[in-house]
């Protein structure tokens, strides 16, 4: 996809700037997947769980049109809110994927990566994380120059 259109771009957000990222996908169609690190979420109108944005559904169905993974660290018991970001993270993956999307969740402790906080990729198995969003890319044709 990326390595056929130049003018599209992947887009990378973490945390506050996951609300940019999905309001950047609503306005341009100059993005063309996203990687989000634990970011917040957002929902159809109507369809959200309780206390998640929501968006006009014209809107969330521009989701469905890229590729999204959502990367998900652990530690969440530690933080207010925290285990939250799983089950709302996963609510969110299902209902893109539900809407016709290609939309991926990866909670890093089902995959034995243990040790990481809020800003996995500034932490000493950052290697480990990149070679998963790596793989991802090259999944979904997005490994492209």
């Amino acid at each position: 996809m990326i390595g056929q259109d130049r003018n599209r771009s992947i887009l990378f957000t973490h945390s506050g700037s996951g609300r940019p990222g999905w309001d950047t996908v609503f306005a341009s169609a100059k993005v063309a997947a996203i990687v989000a690190f634990e970011p917040g979420y957002v929902f159809p109108t109507g369809e959200a769980p309780a206390g998640q944005r929501e968006v006009p559904l014209a809107d969330f169905q521009k989701l469905t049109q890229i590729p999204i993974l959502i990367i998900v660290a652990d530690f969440l018991d530690k933080v207010p809110g925290g285990t939250a970001r799983v089950t709302n993270g996963q609510a969110m993956v299902t209902l893109v994927n539900n809407h016709g999307g290609n939309a991926k969740l990866i909670y890093l402790p089902e995959l034995g990566i243990l040790g990481n906080s809020h800003v996995m990729m500034l932490e000493e198995n950052n290697a480990e994380i990149a070679d998963l969003v790596s793989q991802w890319l090259k999944e979904n044709g997005l490994d492209k120059h």
